[in-house]
């Protein structure tokens, strides 16, 4: 063995058990899932209006940092409850 102080001895491996194959049974339907949902997609989707306009900048901006502000603002809460 290359490291045996870092890593310890080689272990065997085991056989799959129903975890694992839950697991991958679970992935595969949502693989699946997302292909079909793929093929049955419009072919064009609509989203928001979005100005080109330079004088949307601003307003497009401060709505960028307040969404980043929500985020670092839920990311702190949970932080200091999950810590303490």
């Amino acid at each position: 063995m290359l490291f045996p102080k870092i890593f310890g001895p080689a272990r065997p491996h085991r056989p799959l058990g129903p975890g694992d194959l839950a697991v991958l049974f679970g992935l595969a339907v949502l693989l699946y899932a997302g292909i079909r949902l793929a093929f049955h997609a419009p072919a064009y989707v609509e989203g928001p209006e979005v100005s080109l306009d330079p004088r949307a900048l601003p307003w497009y901006t401060f709505l960028s940092t307040l969404r980043m502000l929500a985020a670092y603002v839920l990311s702190l809460a949970f932080s200091l409850f999950y810590g303490y």
